[in-house]
Protein backbone atom coordinates (compact mmCIF):
# COMPACT_ATOMS: atom_id res chain seq x y z
CA UNK A 1 0.00 0.00 0.00
CA UNK A 2 1.28 3.34 -0.84
CA UNK A 3 0.42 6.75 -0.76
CA UNK A 4 1.27 9.82 -2.96
CA UNK A 5 -0.99 13.28 -2.70
CA UNK A 6 -3.47 12.23 -0.92
CA UNK A 7 -4.18 9.39 -2.90
CA UNK A 8 -4.29 5.57 -1.93
CA UNK A 9 -2.79 3.23 -4.30
CA UNK A 10 -3.16 -0.44 -4.09
CA UNK A 11 -0.85 -2.94 -5.34
CA UNK A 12 -1.11 -6.27 -6.90
CA UNK A 13 0.78 -7.78 -3.84
CA UNK A 14 -1.60 -5.82 -1.04
CA UNK A 15 -3.97 -8.00 0.72
CA UNK A 16 -7.35 -6.85 1.58
CA UNK A 17 -6.45 -6.65 5.40
CA UNK A 18 -4.39 -3.91 4.58
CA UNK A 19 -6.85 -2.11 2.72
CA UNK A 20 -9.12 -2.25 5.46
CA UNK A 21 -6.38 -1.07 7.80
CA UNK A 22 -5.52 2.07 5.61
CA UNK A 23 -9.09 3.03 5.65
CA UNK A 24 -9.33 2.78 9.37
CA UNK A 25 -6.66 5.23 9.33
CA UNK A 26 -8.03 7.68 6.95
CA UNK A 27 -11.64 7.62 6.63
CA UNK A 28 -12.17 9.80 4.56
CA UNK A 29 -9.93 8.63 1.94
CA UNK A 30 -12.31 4.97 2.84
CA UNK A 31 -15.62 7.42 2.06
CA UNK A 32 -14.17 8.57 -1.17
CA UNK A 33 -13.39 4.98 -2.35
CA UNK A 34 -16.48 3.89 -1.21
CA UNK A 35 -18.45 6.48 -3.24
CA UNK A 36 -16.47 5.64 -6.28
CA UNK A 37 -17.17 1.78 -5.80
CA UNK A 38 -20.89 2.64 -5.34
CA UNK A 39 -20.94 4.87 -8.30
CA UNK A 40 -19.10 1.96 -10.54
CA UNK A 41 -21.58 -0.32 -9.37
CA UNK A 42 -24.94 1.32 -10.42
CA UNK A 43 -23.64 1.99 -13.69
CA UNK A 44 -22.75 -1.77 -14.09
CA UNK A 45 -25.91 -2.26 -12.68
CA UNK A 46 -28.04 0.18 -15.35
CA UNK A 47 -26.40 -1.26 -17.94
CA UNK A 48 -27.03 -4.28 -17.68
CA UNK A 49 -31.04 -3.30 -16.98
CA UNK A 50 -30.78 -1.73 -20.19
CA UNK A 51 -29.05 -3.41 -22.32
CA UNK A 52 -32.03 -5.93 -23.24
CA UNK A 53 -34.67 -3.34 -24.13
CA UNK A 54 -31.84 -1.25 -26.47
CA UNK A 55 -33.76 -0.09 -29.59
CA UNK A 56 -37.13 -0.90 -28.21
CA UNK A 57 -39.96 1.18 -26.28
CA UNK A 58 -41.20 -0.45 -23.46
CA UNK A 59 -40.68 -4.05 -23.74
CA UNK A 60 -40.74 -7.40 -22.08
CA UNK A 61 -39.56 -10.31 -21.86
CA UNK A 62 -41.61 -13.18 -23.01
CA UNK A 63 -40.92 -17.33 -21.82
CA UNK A 64 -39.04 -18.91 -23.91
CA UNK A 65 -41.65 -22.15 -25.82
CA UNK A 66 -40.42 -25.56 -24.43
CA UNK A 67 -40.50 -26.70 -28.01
CA UNK A 68 -39.40 -25.29 -31.14
CA UNK A 69 -38.14 -25.86 -35.04
CA UNK A 70 -35.30 -27.95 -34.83
CA UNK A 71 -33.96 -26.96 -38.20
CA UNK A 72 -33.55 -23.03 -36.70
CA UNK A 73 -30.68 -22.07 -34.54
CA UNK A 74 -31.14 -21.15 -30.62
CA UNK A 75 -30.06 -17.44 -29.94
CA UNK A 76 -29.36 -16.37 -26.38
CA UNK A 77 -30.91 -12.92 -26.62
CA UNK A 78 -33.93 -13.08 -24.87
CA UNK A 79 -37.23 -12.50 -27.10
CA UNK A 80 -38.15 -9.00 -27.03
CA UNK A 81 -41.85 -7.91 -27.29
CA UNK A 82 -43.41 -4.62 -27.16
CA UNK A 83 -46.20 -5.19 -24.60
CA UNK A 84 -48.68 -3.51 -27.06
CA UNK A 85 -48.18 -2.98 -30.76
CA UNK A 86 -49.12 0.17 -32.25
CA UNK A 87 -52.58 -0.17 -34.36
CA UNK A 88 -50.79 -0.71 -36.99
CA UNK A 89 -49.38 -3.94 -36.36
CA UNK A 90 -53.21 -5.34 -34.06
CA UNK A 91 -54.84 -5.11 -37.50
CA UNK A 92 -52.96 -7.86 -38.85
CA UNK A 93 -53.08 -10.47 -35.57
CA UNK A 94 -56.25 -12.47 -37.02
CA UNK A 95 -54.28 -12.71 -40.48
CA UNK A 96 -51.37 -14.41 -38.30
CA UNK A 97 -53.36 -16.72 -35.49
CA UNK A 98 -54.64 -18.47 -39.14
CA UNK A 99 -50.94 -20.77 -38.88
CA UNK A 100 -49.84 -22.60 -36.70
CA UNK A 101 -46.45 -20.67 -35.61
CA UNK A 102 -45.58 -18.73 -32.13
CA UNK A 103 -48.39 -15.40 -32.92
CA UNK A 104 -46.71 -13.46 -30.38
CA UNK A 105 -42.81 -14.10 -32.20
CA UNK A 106 -44.53 -13.35 -35.92
CA UNK A 107 -45.70 -10.35 -34.58
CA UNK A 108 -42.32 -9.05 -33.08
CA UNK A 109 -40.70 -10.15 -36.43
CA UNK A 110 -43.17 -7.89 -38.01
CA UNK A 111 -42.75 -4.70 -35.56
CA UNK A 112 -39.06 -5.02 -36.46
CA UNK A 113 -38.32 -6.07 -39.72
CA UNK A 114 -41.38 -3.38 -41.11
CA UNK A 115 -43.16 -1.82 -38.36
CA UNK A 116 -45.96 -3.16 -39.67
CA UNK A 117 -46.42 -1.42 -42.93
CA UNK A 118 -47.49 -3.83 -45.68
CA UNK A 119 -46.03 -0.78 -48.45
CA UNK A 120 -42.42 -0.69 -47.59
CA UNK A 121 -39.72 -2.23 -49.15
CA UNK A 122 -36.56 -2.41 -48.43
CA UNK A 123 -34.29 -2.23 -51.42
CA UNK A 124 -30.30 -2.82 -50.91
CA UNK A 125 -28.80 -3.96 -53.97
CA UNK A 126 -24.92 -3.60 -52.20
CA UNK A 127 -26.34 -6.68 -49.17
CA UNK A 128 -28.60 -8.34 -51.83
CA UNK A 129 -32.10 -7.18 -50.92
CA UNK A 130 -35.29 -6.02 -52.24
CA UNK A 131 -37.69 -6.72 -49.50
CA UNK A 132 -41.47 -5.91 -49.65
CA UNK A 133 -43.73 -5.35 -46.78
CA UNK A 134 -44.68 -6.25 -43.43
CA UNK A 135 -42.51 -9.58 -42.59
CA UNK A 136 -39.89 -8.03 -46.03
CA UNK A 137 -40.41 -10.97 -48.07
CA UNK A 138 -36.87 -11.03 -50.54
CA UNK A 139 -37.55 -10.42 -54.08
CA UNK A 140 -33.50 -9.65 -54.89
CA UNK A 141 -32.66 -12.22 -58.13
CA UNK A 142 -33.95 -15.31 -58.43
CA UNK A 143 -35.97 -15.20 -55.55
CA UNK A 144 -38.48 -13.01 -57.52
CA UNK A 145 -38.50 -16.04 -59.96
CA UNK A 146 -40.21 -18.53 -57.23
CA UNK A 147 -42.15 -15.92 -54.93
CA UNK A 148 -45.54 -13.99 -55.14
CA UNK A 149 -44.75 -10.62 -57.05
CA UNK A 150 -44.54 -6.91 -55.28
CA UNK A 151 -47.91 -5.97 -55.80
CA UNK A 152 -49.02 -9.20 -54.32
CA UNK A 153 -46.83 -9.28 -51.32
CA UNK A 154 -48.14 -5.74 -50.19
CA UNK A 155 -51.15 -7.54 -49.47
CA UNK A 156 -50.65 -8.37 -46.23
CA UNK A 157 -52.77 -11.81 -46.46
CA UNK A 158 -50.14 -12.73 -49.37
CA UNK A 159 -47.09 -11.62 -47.10
CA UNK A 160 -48.08 -13.35 -44.17
CA UNK A 161 -49.07 -16.45 -46.09
CA UNK A 162 -45.77 -16.55 -48.12
CA UNK A 163 -44.04 -16.02 -44.86
CA UNK A 164 -45.81 -18.82 -43.33
CA UNK A 165 -44.65 -21.26 -46.51
CA UNK A 166 -40.84 -19.43 -45.59
CA UNK A 167 -41.16 -20.59 -41.74
CA UNK A 168 -42.17 -23.78 -42.35
CA UNK A 169 -39.81 -25.06 -45.08
CA UNK A 170 -36.82 -23.59 -43.41
CA UNK A 171 -38.00 -22.00 -39.81
CA UNK A 172 -37.28 -17.96 -38.79
CA UNK A 173 -33.61 -17.62 -38.52
CA UNK A 174 -32.56 -18.18 -42.09
CA UNK A 175 -35.17 -15.93 -43.66
CA UNK A 176 -35.12 -13.22 -41.15
CA UNK A 177 -32.37 -11.04 -40.14
CA UNK A 178 -33.84 -9.67 -37.09
CA UNK A 179 -33.82 -13.59 -35.39
CA UNK A 180 -30.02 -12.67 -35.58
CA UNK A 181 -29.82 -9.56 -33.55
CA UNK A 182 -33.22 -8.09 -32.57
CA UNK A 183 -35.74 -11.18 -31.50
CA UNK A 184 -34.68 -14.57 -29.89
CA UNK A 185 -36.42 -16.77 -32.48
CA UNK A 186 -36.99 -20.39 -32.91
Amino acid sequence: MGSKNGRIRVYRHDSKTEVFQTIQRHPEQGIIILRKTIIIILIVLTGLLLLPNIGISSAEQVPVPSQYDSSSKVLEAPIQVPKSYSNNCEQYRKIVEQYDWDVELVMSIMFHESSCQVDIVNNNPNTGDYSVGLMQINLYGDNAKYRPSEAELKNPATNIEFAYSLYKSSGFTSQWGVCRDKVRCF
